[in-house]
């Protein structure tokens, strides 16, 4: 069965909705965010707020439908020609569930303390 998941943006909230193939409402999420008003008559919103809330109504909605993004990957693959059929999504999804890390614990945490400390330093950028 083929899925589209669609997100739609509006001035008060963000929201993710799964259709089935014939087009039927398979699963819905929603989400608001913080709405600033510097003064009146204005109306501002912060991009990072609006992207979080996309993607957590985006997992939500995939969670409800019990789909996945890896799923939701696959079969976006399938679409577009990337995979020819089902069944090399089902051999590709055994191998990928096969996958064992060959990298050293004290590599990882290394690794993932430098990410943390380039998130850390992007989130003090200025425009």
């Amino acid at each position: 069965m083929k899925y589209i998941l669609a997100l739609d943006q509006d001035t008060t909230s963000s929201r993710a909705i799964v259709f089935d193939r014939a087009g039927r409402v398979k699963a819905v999420a929603q989400k608001g965010f913080p709405q600033i008003f510097p003064k009146p008559g204005w109306g501002e919103h912060d991009a990072g707020a609006i992207w979080k809330t996309q993607l957590a109504t985006a997992k939500a909605a995939l969670k409800k439908a019990r789909l996945t993004a890896l799923g939701a990957a696959y079969l976006a693959g399938l679409a577009v020609g990337f995979w020819k059929s089902q069944k090399d999504i089902a051999t590709q999804w055994r191998q990928d569930k096969r996958f064992i890390s060959k990298m050293k614990p004290s590599a990882r945490r290394k690794l993932i303390a430098n990410w943390d400390k380039a998130l850390g330093r992007s989130r003090n950028w200025e425009d």
